[in-house]
């Protein structure tokens, strides 16, 4: 019984995660943004934000980062990080989990498609074939250990993907590696999870829902600790995709492919998780809006005021707290 209930949940679309599912929407939701070394989580409960920990890595019932791997064990002993941030925050103790991971480029998957490209008639058909037999649908992958979801390019994160044949299409994979031992920390823990999410889908998402991307053509560069994506928005939806290394190979590529983009007069942003080596000042002069505490605190007309692991409440106004924060509302 419990593994064939394992076996659903790790099939289980995002969407139907984000949209309520299994899951009371009344237990606390902890989001933690998960990266190679270091883990932040946002507390959260009947979909308002409570409390903020930046260090929690340095917890040694801590989620596993990105660099574990399958090697991950979790610890035997000491309380669970889960019932201590619910007695933090004084939350109840059952929770769910909502994991945001900024995932190496090898246990990813992103690229858009059409149906017409996948040859198959709809996104119901294209995604039991990715879950099946991927490399029959993906010309040349060889992989088999990868979980599938499909968004259509709006990148909505909870509802059916609804597209015709020429529609584009977000394909979504992430690797065992990646998934299997947050679910097993999540079932240490007690909790449920009601998703596992890439950085860059999450950040896109973001992005789309909250910058005025309806009246304006966007460049969206979403820097992790291991590359930059780039997605390029119009009247709110995805039109093209790029995965590079740098934020320089980011800007040259969109330079050189200009004329393909067809953009008019884009605004370009730069979504950041650590600060890169280029300083904001030569950002700027690149025309790149970033997205950091100033501009969010301008965009969103309010500071996000929670609660620290002191018990004192401060400002958090940077780009993961808010990003943790709105996807909890979802």
């Amino acid at each position: 019984m419990i593994s064939d209930i394992l076996t659903f949940i790790r099939g289980m679309p995002i969407r139907f995660y984000l949209s309520g599912g299994l899951f009371s929407r009344r237990e606390p939701m902890i989001s933690f943004h998960v990266g190679e070394h270091e883990i932040e989580a946002l507390v959260s409960y009947k979909k308002k934000a409570i409390g903020f920990e930046d260090e929690l890595h340095r917890d040694a019932d801590a989620p596993p980062t990105m660099s574990y791997g399958q090697a991950y064990k979790p610890p035997v002993n000491g309380r669970r990080v889960s019932a201590k941030l619910a007695s933090r925050y004084r939350v109840p103790q059952r929770c769910q989990h909502l994991f945001v991971v900024d995932a190496p480029a090898d246990e990813i998957f992103l690229n858009l498609f059409t149906l017409e490209k996948l040859r198959r008639r709809n996104v119901e058909e294209a995604l039991a074939d990715l879950r099946q037999a991927p490399g029959q649908i993906l010309s040349g992958w060889t992989r088999n250990d990868f979980r599938w979801h499909i968004l259509d390019a709006g990148v909505g994160l909870s509802g059916e993907a609804n597209a015709t044949s020429e529609d584009l299409i977000l394909v979504i994979g992430l690797s065992e590696n990646v998934c299997l031992p947050l679910e097993v920390w999540s079932g240490g823990q007690g909790a449920a999870i009601v998703g596992i999410l890439p950085l860059p889908v999450a950040v896109l998402a973001w992005c789309n829902a909250v910058l005025p991307t309806d009246k304006k053509h966007s460049i969206i560069l979403v820097a992790g600790e291991t590359g930059v994506v780039v997605g390029i928005i119009k009247e709110r939806k995805l039109t093209n995709l790029l995965k590079v290394q740098t934020i320089e190979d980011a800007l040259a590529n969109v330079r050189r492919n200009a004329d393909e983009f067809a953009l008019e007069n884009p605004a370009m942003y730069l979504w950041y998780s650590k600060a890169p080596a280029i300083s904001d000042e030569e950002l700027t002069q690149e025309g790149l809006t970033i997205i950091d505490q100033e501009h969010l605190r301008a965009t969103l007309g309010e500071s996000l005021l929670l609660l620290q692991p002191t018990g004192k409440r401060a400002s958090h106004d940077g780009p993961i707290p808010h990003l943790l924060n709105w996807l909890a509302k979802q």
